[in-house]
């Protein structure tokens, strides 16, 4: 296995001036997360995954000193002779911190990579320049909670459902289903969304907001849900 790594290690040097290659051979960082939270960059947590005929790498951010590396390259791509071990395969914990307001680190156990925050997508650089461009992907329910989180709305239910450990519901003035799943808490008689919401109801909720107010049609009680984020 070390000699395969050392091989490959020295075909990566030959190959470093083709362009939009993955970088793998950044120098170690010594450098340990600065104390911020990742709030700093809202958007920041979540999964980061870049693509092209070199490979691909994914990168998985839950907070400063909870990072998960994890990249795929192609060496044929680069060398048409290379008829064996033709992929190279590498993971790693990861940590990361600011480099200043517009740019994070991340370092794994080997290598250190430097990018820039742009909406939803991180761009690798170094001295040479950008490296290549990740995207922010998404699970099927981190999608709908980002519909529902972005959304503000003041409406009377007219379908309600539970599947699994999600939540469903479709107001009156608005053409959309929302889905999320609602924390009982006190404000809520220790209950949920759907164990209380009937068709008729009222449902209250401002954008980006951290709690959704239920207000029954028959007696006028008020419940407040937070819920789960995404």
């Amino acid at each position: 296995m070390t000699k395969h790594f050392i091989a490959f290690f020295c075909l990566t040097i030959l190959a470093c001036s083709c362009n939009n290659q993955p970088t793998k051979n950044k120098v170690i960082s010594k450098n340990k997360p600065i104390g911020q939270d990742t709030t700093i960059f809202k958007g920041l947590h979540g999964t980061w995954f870049r693509q092209n005929k070199y490979g691909f790498t994914l990168i998985e951010i839950k907070d400063t000193s909870n990072v998960l590396y994890y990249q795929v390259s192609d060496r044929q791509a680069d060398f048409d002779n290379i008829k064996s071990d033709r992929f190279w395969y590498y993971k790693s914990k990861a940590i990361m911190g600011y480099s200043d307001k517009n740019a994070i680190w991340i370092s794994t156990d080997k290598f250190r990579f430097d990018y820039k925050l742009k909406g939803d997508t991180l761009i690798e650089f170094d001295k040479m320049g950008d490296q290549g461009i990740f995207i922010k992907v998404y699970t099927d329910e981190q999608k709908a909670y980002k519909i529902f989180n972005d959304a503000t709305f003041k409406g009377e239910i007219t379908h309600v459902v539970k599947v699994d450990s999600s939540e469903y519901f479709v107001l009156n003035n608005i053409d959309n289903e929302f889905s999320f799943t609602s924390i009982p808490n006190k404000n809520s008689d220790s209950k949920q969304f759907t164990d209380v919401a009937a068709i008729g109801d009222m449902v209250i909720k401002s954008q980006f907001g951290d709690t959704l107010t239920l207000i029954k049609k028959q007696t006028n009680k008020s419940y407040k849900f937070g819920f789960v984020q995404q």
